[in-house]
């Protein structure tokens, strides 16, 4: 998985309004940081779940080895890389 896919990957996760997305690093030790108001008052395991489902019904098992964290921020929430 490349820093392209995975940044059109999650660019298009389901019922998220206008994600921000940036992705750090190369394969296979890929970050990615997605911030969007849908993640307003959102749990984080809720969005870790919309993540991930996302990523599994797209991507084939594989392409989740390529793929360290992905950070799910509201606007005014920061990531933290160590």
């Amino acid at each position: 998985m490349t820093n392209t896919d995975l940044k059109q990957l999650l660019e298009s996760l389901p019922g998220i309004d206008n994600p921000v997305v940036i992705v750090h690093g190369d394969r296979p030790h890929l970050f990615a940081t997605v911030t969007s108001g849908s993640f307003s008052g959102m749990d984080e395991a809720d969005r870790q779940d919309l993540v991930w489902g996302h990523f599994r019904d797209q991507r084939p098992p594989e392409d989740r080895l390529d793929v360290e964290f992905i950070f799910t921020n509201a606007p005014g929430e920061e990531e933290s890389i160590a």
